[in-house]
């Protein structure tokens, strides 16, 4: 039997608009298996990024509940799940979210800093991390010195330093041209097949769900199984 390493049950969430009540989320089930790289699609608005946020312990759910590794986040205090986020999910947004004061090396080092992993061991390691996707040699650069491809593969590489259980990617295409995308996307397919790195994506953009190996759509506040 495969391993299930996150585990959303009965998920729901609404959003109050002037005297409208809006169901984003509608009873929401989902499984995710270790290994795998799940795509989950649907157009904007659809409640993609609020689904994710729910899964990696950023928001909450108006009810239901969020497993991931057997630590029931419903369950446990705040802490507790900032701490296992910190831990145990490497998240890339569309945004790179990178600090401006920091050279390449030291954003990507700065969840292993954070989590009081000592200076030289956290440095290390971000800089294998760097040379796994290729980018060891921009290591001193500056954010405002990179294009947008290069931060979004310096954010990767932030996500990547702790050796997460899963990949959480919120449109992580989104800013980014033809050339930047097929590079981005070949990187987490070499981290899926060859380390078998857990990747959960939302997006709207069609060449990334061609690099998933399953599909569901997000649809009026319900999860559908995408068949190919």
């Amino acid at each position: 039997m495969e391993d299930i390493i996150l585990k959303a049950q009965a998920i729901t969430k609404s959003f109050i608009s002037g005297n409208e009540r809006l169901d984003v989320l509608k009873n929401i089930d989902l499984e995710v298996k270790s290994g795998e790289w799940l795509c989950i699609v649907g157009p904007s608005g659809s409640g993609k990024s609020t689904l994710l946020h729910i899964l990696g312990g950023l928001d909450n759910a108006d009810s239901g509940s969020v497993t991931l590794n057997h630590s029931n986040f419903s369950s446990i205090k705040a802490d507790e799940v900032s701490q296992i986020r910190n831990r145990d999910i490497g998240f890339v947004f569309q945004f790179h979210h990178l600090l401006p004061e920091f050279n390449v090396l030291e954003n990507v080092a700065m969840p292993l800093l954070i989590n009081g992993t000592n200076r030289d061991e956290s440095f290390k390691r971000a800089d294998n991390i760097l040379k796994e996707i290729g980018f060891s040699e921009r290591g001193k650069a500056r954010p405002s010195e990179l294009s947008g491809g290069e931060k979004q593969r310096v954010a990767l590489a932030r996500a990547l330093v702790i050796n997460p259980l899963i990949i959480l990617a919120d449109e992580p295409t989104g800013n980014l041209d033809a050339a930047n995308t097929d590079i981005l996307l070949n990187i987490l397919q070499k981290l899926n097949q060859e380390k078998k790195t857990t990747i959960l994506t939302v997006t709207h953009n069609p060449n990334v769900v061609e690099f998933a190996s399953r599909k569901l759509i997000l649809k009026n506040g319900k999860l559908l199984s995408v068949e190919g």
